[in-house]
């Protein structure tokens, strides 16, 4: 064989990891050595051979260097090299005899590869199987890194061995796999079965899997009996009188240590916010003043459960109290928040109620977050509210202003032939109070409110400025509280409240 042939077996044996010659190698190396020495005694010193001579030299220095060095990609280097010169047959003996050393070697090492990483995918299936706490997987995932099989000089093993390349690529799966179960055993152990649940789901969408499929949806089914059982005590709660029924039952499910929901974040978080909406509607029934609060997004705690319909209902309940509205006017059957706090402002307006008006408008404004309800519209009604107190006050020229004020908005809260009426009122009978009044709201002079450069604090802004959510300057951040005031009831006897430690002594 020549030795120029033998190049493509060396670069695959060689490409997986870089070995050292064995000791039948080794003398065969020796052998070429003394080999190539002796072909240049052969060659002479003639000019005719001097090519020769040089060339065989090279050859000499790349063998002797190579096998100083002990590695075979040395002597693959300097088998690529080995073309062009024409090998007697005891050096081509001596190559072969090296080539079959250093590929006996490579296959050797590869079959070590291969039972290292198959021991290692099975170590990690049973890890995963075993495992209890997220610590427990550290050092499988550690193990499945293919960063731990490199050959010397820090490359990968080769990928033209398909069966390596089969199972980095599995090693890799399997790194995944174990990672998102790490993720799952964090889950489920601190009580986050929405999380945990979602962490399943994820690894039943692996192509590959260190668990059968079957037992990881059965995982699923497992980790929701609970969220199933709360969601079901949570859907029954279809008015505020159904929260005591709800609350006990939350207790009999959660109080359990040896239940799995016993530490379930979710499902605590769920029954105090249940506690806290009860609570707050059992002592406005019986006349004491609450407060009620009005989420301004749609996280409700995190929790995972909603309790937008029971607030609302809450608030419907609570706002004509809060609002001072007259008695008899109550939300109608399947009305909304903001169709009733509607109402309830056309109402006052057509009784010319200007100071109900700025109430409900105010509170409308906050909860709903209307874009086509603006702070202007509230800035118009106080103006024609203070209009009105000016005017009664005696003080015409600030009345002129305000009531111009309000008009210029173009509000449809403000009652515009009544503010006319007083305006004309004004004319006739203040007639210069009402000149000097027209001249300040049409030409007005400048206030330190516009004159930023004079605000001392941070985050000026001037009046109408709107936030988005989560915007730390925000005054109201993300909650709203109404105060409710109390009435007469409250020195009646308060009814049994739902307690969330001791459920019903009947109740078994």
């Amino acid at each position: 064989m020549h030795a120029k042939n033998l190049i493509p077996l060396f670069l695959i044996v060689l490409a997986a990891r870089a070995l050292a010659l064995s000791p039948e190698g080794r003398k065969s190396g020796e052998e070429l050595v003394a080999t190539l020495k002796e072909e240049m005694k052969a060659l002479g010193g003639g000019d005719e051979n001097q090519n020769e001579l040089m060339a065989v030299r090279q050859y000499l220095r790349q063998v002797q260097t190579a096998l100083a060095q002990d590695s075979n990609r040395q002597i693959s280097q300097f088998l690529e090299n080995f073309g062009n010169y024409r090998p007697t047959e005891k050096v081509t003996k001596c190559v072969e005899a090296i080539s079959q050393d250093i590929k006996d070697e490579a296959a050797q090492k590869t079959r070590a590869i291969i039972g290292e990483l198959e021991g290692t995918l099975a170590a990690a299936a049973e890890a995963v199987e075993r495992a209890q706490e997220p610590e427990d997987l550290d050092k499988v995932i550690v193990s499945l890194s293919r960063n731990r099989f490199n050959n010397d000089d820090g490359e990968s093993f080769s990928s033209s061995n398909p069966t390596i390349r089969n199972l980095l690529s599995d090693m890799s799966s399997a790194r995944q796999f174990a990672t998102g179960w790490q993720d799952y055993l964090q889950a489920s152990n601190s009580g986050n079965t929405a999380k945990a649940v979602q962490a399943l789901r994820n690894l039943t969408s692996q192509d590959k899997s260190l668990i059968p499929r079957s037992r990881i949806i059965a995982r699923v089914e497992y980790e929701m009996q609970d969220e199933d059982k709360i969601t079901k005590i949570l859907d029954q709660v279809k008015k505020p009188d159904d929260m005591e029924e709800a609350i006990r039952k939350l207790t009999r499910l959660l109080g359990g240590r040896s239940s799995s929901s016993s530490e379930n974040p979710g499902g605590r978080e769920a029954m105090q916010t249940l506690t806290r909406l009860e609570k707050t509607y059992r002592e406005h029934k019986a006349g004491l003043p609450v407060n009620v609060e009005v989420l301004q997004s749609t996280d409700d705690g995190g929790t995972g459960y909603d309790f937008t319909r029971l607030r609302a209902a809450l608030l419907l309940i609570v706002l004509p109290r809060a609002l001072d509205l007259p008695e008899g006017f109550v939300p109608a059957p399947g009305e909304a928040v903001d169709a009733f706090l509607a109402r309830a402002i056309a109402d006052a307006k057509h009784r010319d109620d200007v100071a109900t008006v700025l109430r409900v408008s105010s509170v409308r404004q906050s909860i709903m977050r209307s874009a086509n309800f603006s702070d202007k519209e509230i800035e118009a009604v106080r103006a024609y509210a203070a209009g009105l107190h000016q005017f009664a006050a005696g003080q015409h020229l600030l009345a002129v202003v305000s009531l111009q004020q309000a008009l210029k908005t173009g509000s449809d809260l403000i009652p515009a032939k009544k503010a006319g009426e007083l305006l004309e009122a004004i004319r006739k009978d203040h007639p210069v109070e009402f000149e000097q009044g027209m001249m300040e709201f049409l030409t007005p002079r400048s206030t330190p409110e516009f004159d930023y450069s004079r605000m001392p604090y941070r985050y000026y802004a001037p009046s109408g400025t709107r936030y988005s959510d989560g915007d730390s300057r925000n005054p109201r951040g993300n909650t709203i509280v109404i105060p409710v005031p109390g009435t007469e009831a409250a020195n009646e006897k308060l009814p049994k409240a739902a307690n969330p430690e001791q459920p019903d002594k009947k109740e078994k």
